[in-house]
């Protein structure tokens, strides 16, 4: 499972901060706000960067939204360090309305304060 160029963009910014455990959706969840994930068990995919400064990252794709995948990492699922921060990405699709926005936006920030 590869994920998107700009998520490791975002993971070389932070990286200078400390450890950086990446947890993001293995695809497009447009729209699903903080609704629960379309199955009952979650899955997850380790991935992994063939870039020499990326290689001690950990990352997961999880077949789950965006809030569901900061509520996962939060939770110390993969990982045995505590949690500083939360960071969330952004969709493949176009935010139509203020409404959607929000409810995006908002259920994943909600899930990781």
């Amino acid at each position: 499972m590869e994920l998107r160029p700009g998520l490791w963009g975002v993971v070389r910014s932070l990286r200078t901060l400390g450890r950086v455990l990446v947890v993001a959706s293995n695809g497009n969840y447009s729209g699903y706000g903080p609704a629960l994930p379309p199955a009952r068990e979650l899955s997850f995919q380790q991935c992994r960067h063939d870039s020499a400064d990326l290689r001690n990252v950990t990352a997961y794709a999880l077949h789950a939204p965006p809030a569901t995948c900061m509520q996962v990492g939060l939770s110390g699922a993969f990982s045995k360090h505590p949690i500083d921060f939360g960071v969330s990405g952004i969709n493949d699709a176009l935010n139509l309305g203020q409404d959607i926005a929000r409810v995006r936006c908002g259920a994943t920030s909600s899930a990781g304060f």
